[in-house]
Order: C-alpha cells, then structure tokens, then sequence
C-alpha cells in the first residue's frame, strides 16, 4: 500500500482514540505509522507492511498491558469503607435502634443499623454487612 494510505490510517486511528479514549486504538495506530516510516525507507511489500503492523501493534500492547496490570497490583486499596474492614468495628449509636434499626457512628461516619433496640449513645460492635446497612450487636 501506499505511504499515505498507512498515515491516513494512523491518523483516523489517533483522531479516534482521542474522540473515544480507550488505549485500544492507540497500538494499531502507531503500528500504520510504522508501516508508513518503513513504506519511506523502501518496504513496498505488502507482505512485510502486514507482517510489520502486526508485529509493532502486538509487541506494544503486550508491553502496555504488562506494565497497566503491574501498576494495578501494585495500587493501594481505594476504598476506605469495605465490608470486609468494616466488621468488627466498634462505634456508638446515634440514632436510636428502635423495631431493629437506627443509625450508628463508626469515627467521622454515621451508618444505617440494624440491630435489638439500643438507646443513644450506647457502644456497639458491627458483626455483619448487609449492603449499605451494618448488623450491630451491644458491647457489654
């Protein structure tokens, strides 16, 4: 193919990564520029412009890929509020626990509650999540 064909392609290629950011346009794109540096250089074959395409695309998105799965686990936890982190904590009620629910303060947090009737005030320790309300049960 021509030069210009593999720029054009290059082009429409980064135009849409850029309309629709994905990082999956972004690898066949520098590859038709590749192709398009080479067709300069003298590769007129289309076998080679095909083979050379696939090469540079392939080898950038698996190094890409690799590096993005690194960075993920290697990230720290953004979510400060997990069930998982959630159980066993203990706060005080805020609202009541009147018919089994209320409201209790975990720090700076106050949570829906569901739990025996508990007065204002008292302390509790969370034993179960169940969606976004937190079982309770009294300390003693």
């Amino acid at each position: 193919m021509d030069v210009w064909v593999w720029l054009a392609i290059a082009v429409t290629l980064f135009i849409i990564e850029i309309i629709a950011p994905g990082y999956f346009l972004i690898f066949p794109a520098v590859g038709a520029m590749a192709v398009g540096v080479a067709d300069l250089m003298g590769v007129h074959l289309i076998e080679g412009q095909l083979t050379l395409f696939a090469a540079v695309s392939a080898v950038l998105f698996a190094v890409t890929v690799r590096r993005y799965r690194d960075m993920l686990s290697n990230r720290k936890q953004a979510l400060v509020n997990l069930p998982d982190r959630l159980v066993g904590s203990q706060g005080t009620v805020e609202d009541p626990l009147t018919a089994g629910r209320g409201k209790i303060r975990l720090g700076d947090s106050v949570w829906l509650a569901r739990g025996p009737d508990l007065d204002k005030g008292r302390p509790v320790r969370v034993c179960a999540v169940d969606g976004t309300v937190l079982v309770v049960e009294p300390l003693e």
